[in-house]
Formats: structure tokens, sequence, C-alpha cells
């Protein structure tokens, strides 16, 4: 029989040998993880937002003019609809001052109709994707958010005369017509000073550039150009959308 002393160096040695393992296997996990953030390059660390960029979005979007308040919130308004005190919200809006809580920044995010990532300073427009409309195109805010609400006008407008192009499809031809730049011709009679004389040059109108000097002759050249734009495009657009309407159908 093994006495006790033989018993306790052999306990001793197991838990030695377990926590040899144990560290092995910790060793070789750090080092898989430690590999795969080479590899995708990330980097944890905290986010560093910047709080008076923070401030000034809280504040212009407090004062911003909405429905059944034309001149905004107050900061006692904002307080109450967020279970705050005023001097919170001045705290927030202050350089130098605090950052709200996540919730408090969730529930302005609602009544400010943005994402968290505005408020945050991380995007420029109140959402991620009107931020990323606006970096490809040059669109603004409104623009991108009048195109969005395209659709649901559409639907109504399509309610009353199916044999007739709604404001979408009119927008898809301006925009993908192949021919004379209808957005070029348009943008030439903003510049044309109504009061500038001169005769309109018809003798070359596949020129993209468009050969005005008069209003009234920069108006009719847009006019001409949207009418044989419509005699190419209307029908081909309306069968398009006939054929498309079957096919579901079917």
């Amino acid at each position: 029989m093994q006495n006790k002393k033989d018993i306790t160096y052999a306990k001793q040695a197991q838990r030695e040998k377990r926590v040899e393992a144990n560290q092995f296997r910790k060793g070789q996990r750090e080092n898989r993880i430690s590999n795969i953030k080479s590899r995708l390059d990330v980097e944890h660390k905290e986010p560093k937002y910047n709080q008076a960029e923070i401030a000034k979005r809280i504040k212009k979007h407090r004062m911003a003019a909405r429905p059944s308040f034309p001149k905004g919130f107050t900061d006692i308004e904002l307080g109450e609809l967020l279970n705050v005190h005023r001097n919170t919200i001045a705290s927030w809006e202050k350089q130098g001052g605090r950052i709200p809580q996540l919730a408090d920044m969730l529930r302005m995010c609602k009544l400010f109709d943005c994402e968290l990532g505005y408020l945050l300073g991380e995007h420029k427009l109140p959402t991620r994707e009107t931020t990323d409309i606006h970096a490809t195109t040059g669109l603004s805010k409104d623009a991108i958010e009048n195109l969005k609400n395209l659709q649901a006008l559409c639907l109504e407008e399509g309610k009353t005369d199916k044999n007739r192009l709604d404001t979408q499809d009119v927008v898809n031809i301006l925009l993908s017509y192949d021919g004379f730049s209808i957005i070029g011709a348009i943008t030439d009679l903003f510049n044309t000073p109504k009061e500038a004389t001169g005769l309109l040059n018809t003798k070359d109108r596949s020129e993209t550039v468009f050969p005005v000097k008069a209003w009234s002759a920069a108006l009719l050249w847009v006019q001409e150009t949207l009418s044989q734009v419509c005699d190419l495009k209307k029908g081909e657009v309306l069968t398009k959308k006939k054929g498309d309407k079957d096919a579901k159908q079917n």
C-alpha cells in the first residue's frame, strides 16, 4: 500500500499536469484568436466619439421645427419627454458636457427621426442609407427623401389612369435616356439669363452642349427635346409596364 506522502505527491503531480494542459490550451486559443485578428485587421478599441458634435446635433434637432412644435422643443419639453431634468439636457448640449446614456440616445432617435449613428457623429445625414446615397450622387437629403417617396406617390397616380406615365416613369426616363442630355438642357436653361438676347442654333441637335443664349430659346429647346423623348419612350414604357403586370397575374 502507498503511504500518505506518496499519494499526496501523486495528486500534486496530477494537478500540475492539468494546469500545464490548461495553460497550453489557453495559449493555443490565444494564438488562434491573434491570427484571426491579424487576418481581419480587427482592432478592439473603444470608439472615441466627438462630444462637441453630439452636443451640436442634439441641440440642432431639439430646436428643429416639427408638427405641433413649430419652434422645436424647449429643454424643459425635451426633458419631460425623456424623463430627465432640464439641467441634464443642458449638460448634453454643452461642449465639454456629458454624453447621454444609450437609452436616452435611442429615445431621442425616435423623437428626431434619425439613427443612433447620426447622433453619435458616425455619418453626416440622419440615416446611413441617405448618407451613402448623398456621398455617391451628391443629392441633397430632401431630394433623396422625395425620390424614396416616389413609390407611394406612383401607387396613388396609377389608380386614376392606367394609360399614363407616372412620376417614377418620368424620373427614370430623365435619368436613363441616352440621347440628348435632358438634365443638361434644363441645367443650361436655369443658367440662361432671362434678359439675354440671341437665337437658338438648331442645325445640330446631336450636340450635348446646350447652344442657347436667350431664355425663350432655351425654354423652347427643352420643350422640343422633352416632346421628342416622350414620343420615343412613352409607348415603350407603358408596354413594358403592361407586360410586367400580365406576367405577375399569370
